[in-house]
């Protein structure tokens, strides 16, 4: 679809939908005036004015379905909406024509007695008929209005979608819908959207976006019920709590105030229990009983279909199938007393959405909404002076005066959200009879900088002085050795891994050898013209049979699941033999230069993407940005993968990010594909933890020292801070080497305080990264486990930034 098109769509639907805003209002108007004025007083002219007003509403209805009829029809996918609003004008006809015919009954009453017509008839069945069409050309509009909502990423047109579907808040959300419809044409027209190729779809599985539409039926039927029941006031409370809990859901950040009025859902009944006590044939008390348990049954349920263990889901599938096919039997079968089970059941559910609620709702702002940034402020320190004057500086041109002084300088900090910040200082300053000056008296500092202006006196006796460079505003960290180290105390065994070159271990002639890890060495090996990495497991003060037993026992898993994604770096035979390692744990170390414990994988020529990140021409170039979207994207989608088959990666940093090819020059990047390497080192979801890598991993590997997925979020987290910003300096850093050293001592009570004090300094880290991605970073190098987002939830937000 091209832009003009899709531009003229947008425009049709907001103009149709401010007529269909205008038509009831008119319709009030006119009537309010014509009263004002008496003409009911006669007969004849009550009747013409109401038809006035009537004509009006139709006219409005009629060319705004006319016009969502025509911008439906651009959206090439968008049916639904299209045929809505055929329906809605078939129904504005059968509406009319039975004005039309009681109008003139109502002069002429036996007009149609010679042409044999029974009118009366006419007009009964194409009244209900009317209405039936309007509710479901209502549905099928809001439908329609969802799928645009949601293909623009628009919360308001979504929310306004929703309950035009309910027929009863149609007004409210068409007045939704005009204002995201505005907001998306206005920007557009812009150019703050970059419109996309295809048409806006619906899926019907249940995700973070469209959960509400799942409760509709659930809030409706809730309110049938109480309906038939004759608590008309429970009845109306449910669709104002289905209100509330939509626009809660959609522009509220806590999860705890859709949940509020989802609970509300739930309790109501509770405050019913007399009537349905009564209803029930039951005592309150027995009634009171029953529902608890129903509830902690709902409960129950909704914790298993948001557990991650599939066997658990499908339980929970289950027993949602079976509590929504008995709640629908109040719906077979009439009778107050079915009704009231039904209730009963249908508690159950709320409860249960209760869970998924807050489950969902956090995935939801983490995905589809844009959290206001606010810009870290400047910091200004100026050494060199002699403490007890008054200084001042000139930002964005406005003078600050500095007094503060803290370890021998004068600091400000300047708030404003701004991008960047043209400062000035004065070159000279005279101090009693002393001149001190500044080689930069100017400069532009940008959020989050530490600029630092030194002063340099001047003596009485002029001498000759060489300017110094002024201080970098950002220090350079550099990454270091990031290795994979033992939890416990591990002397490992010396060996030159050069004994392997031109010997051959198993089937695979070692040329070369490509480097060295905390617990293995990386050799080129050949086979058959074909190129393989052999990762060949380093011996320590340890059994090896004992050290190694998991990854033999695992083997065959690890080799199956490397071929499950085309992200995860191949591993073709992973060599343990039990017989050789029993052998070298008896001392035979001839045994570990011929059979060594060894894994064999694919080869990458393109070489990890840590080597990449310290070339210059890379790292300054205008594609390394979406290059490291990419990147963690890709191993987002395997860790997926990993995930999802019950184990965990625990090494995910940039030295085990691999390259598909080299690329010589930056727009060769757009052509690299990336995957995910070192699978010999995962463990099995609950596992024991053997090793980390300290920089990257987060504070509760010393905790619960088992495999936990959120451990990979982590790290693929802090992975992305360090691509982004070529540093590795997490505040928390000499906590998390302290706690290693504290654990390798096995000082627990030293451990736990070193890990509340890890928790604590990344709660209130910033991580200096490009806004787009700030929010996603901020939630994967989360303290709360519970809180850092799926893999898949990573997949999605960088997909939306890459397209």
């Amino acid at each position: 679809m091209s832009y003009s098109s899709e531009l003229i769509a947008l425009e049709r639907l907001k103009r149709g939908t401010k007529y269909l805003i205008l038509s009831p209002l008119l319709f009030g108007i006119t009537m309010e005036i014509l009263s004002a004025i008496k003409v009911t007083t006669i007969y004849l002219l009550s009747t013409t004015s109401l038809l006035v007003g009537v004509a009006i509403i139709l006219i409005f209805m009629v060319k705004g379905m006319l016009y969502l009829r025509s911008g439906f029809s651009l959206l090439s996918r968008v049916r639904s909406g299209k045929t809505g609003a055929t329906l809605w004008l078939v129904a504005l006809f059968l509406f009319f024509v039975c004005i039309s015919l009681n109008f003139v009954l109502t002069f002429s009453p036996n007009i149609f007695e010679g042409y044999g017509l029974n009118v009366a008839n006419l007009i009964t069945l194409s009244l209900p008929l009317g209405i039936i069409l309007a509710i479901i050309a209502n549905i099928l509009i809001g439908v329609g209005f969802y799928k645009v909502g949601r293909f623009y990423n628009s919360r308001t047109l979504k929310a306004g979608g929703i309950l035009i579907t309910t027929f009863i808040f149609t007004f409210i959300g068409f007045i939704l819908t005009y204002l995201g419809l505005r907001k998306i044409v206005r920007r557009i027209s812009a150019g703050m959207i970059v419109t996309q190729r295809g048409s806006p779809s619906l899926s019907l599985r249940l995700s973070p976006s469209n959960y509400p539409l799942f409760l509709f039926p659930l809030f409706t039927l809730s309110s049938y019920y109480f309906y038939k029941l004759g608590i008309v006031i429970a009845s109306i409370l449910y669709f104002i709590l289905y209100l509330a809990f939509v626009i809660l859901y959609f522009y509220s950040k806590k999860w705890v105030l859709p949940l509020i009025y989802n609970l509300f859902a739930a309790l109501l009944p509770l405050y019913f229990t007399n009537e349905l006590s009564l209803a029930t044939s039951t005592t309150p008390t027995e009634y009171i009983i029953a529902y608890l348990f129903l509830a902690l049954a709902g409960l129950g349920i909704g914790n298993a279909l948001t557990n991650p263990n599939s066997n658990l889901k499908a339980f929970g599938a289950f027993a949602t199938f079976m509590w929504v096919f008995l709640s629908a039997l109040g719906l077979i079968f009439s009778c107050n007393q079915y009704l009231s089970f039904s209730i009963w059941f249908m508690s159950t559910l709320y409860f249960m959405t209760v869970i998924i609620t807050k489950r969902l709702h956090p995935r939801y702002v983490l995905l589809y909404t844009t959290p206001q940034i606010i810009k870290p402020p400047v910091h200004f320190w100026i050494v060199g002076l002699p403490q007890g004057i008054s200084l001042k500086i000139t930002v964005n041109g406005k003078k600050y005066k500095i007094t503060n002084y803290y370890k021998g300088a004068y600091y400000l900090t300047v708030k404003g959200n701004k991008d960047q910040y043209v400062w000035s200082v004065p070159e000279r300053i005279l101090i009693s009879n002393y001149t001190y000056t500044t080689y930069v008296s100017n400069g532009i500092a940008y959020a989050g900088d530490d600029v630092i202006i030194r002063y340099n006196l001047i003596t009485p006796t002029p001498v000759q002085t060489t300017p110094q460079p002024a201080p970098s505003s950002v220090a350079n960290i550099q990454l270091g050795s990031t290795v994979s180290r033992k939890l416990y105390t591990v002397k490992q065994i010396q060996w030159d891994p050069r004994t392997w070159i031109g010997k051959t271990l198993s089937i695979y002639r070692i040329s070369d050898v490509i480097g060295e890890g905390g617990y293995a060495y990386v050799l080129k090996g050949e086979h058959d013209g074909k190129l393989v990495a052999l990762k060949v497991l380093k011996l320590g003060n340890f059994n090896p049979s004992e050290n190694f037993k998991e990854l033999f026992e695992e083997s065959s898993n690890l080799v199956s699941l490397s071929e499950k994604s085309p992200k995860i770096i191949k591993i073709y035979g992973i060599y343990i033999d039990k017989q050789v390692m029993e052998g070298i744990s008896k001392g035979n170390i001839k045994l570990y230069e011929t059979n060594p414990p060894m894994i064999a994988m694919e080869f990458m020529e393109g070489g990890t993407l840590k080597e990449i990140l310290m070339d210059d021409m890379m790292y300054y170039s205008s594609k390394w940005e979406k290059t490291v979207y990419r990147a963690i994207r890709d191993v987002a989608e395997a860790l997926y993968v990993i995930h999802s088959n019950g184990y965990v990666h625990m090494d995910v940093k940039p030295q085990n990010i691999f390259l598909t090819e080299k690329p010589s020059q930056p727009y060769d990047l757009d052509k690299v594909g990336f995957k995910l390497g070192d699978l010999g080192s995962a463990v099995k979801e609950g596992g024991k933890i053997t090793q980390i890598t300290v920089e990257y991993s987060p504070p509760e590997v010393y905790e619960q020292a088992v495999a936990n997925s959120s451990i990979d979020i982590f790290a693929l987290g802090m992975t992305m801070y360090v691509l982004l910003t070529r540093k590795n300096d997490r505040p928390d850093l000499n906590d998390m080497e302290e706690a290693f050293d504290c654990y390798q001592r096995s000082d627990m009570q030293c451990v736990y305080k070193k890990v509340i004090a890890s928790k604590i300094k990344l709660a209130s880290w910033d991580p200096n990264v490009p806004d787009e991605v700030k929010p996603l970073v901020k939630a994967m190098l989360s303290p709360d486990p519970s809180r850092r987002p799926k893999a898949i939830d990573v997949v999605n937000y960088l997909n939306r930034l890459i397209k």
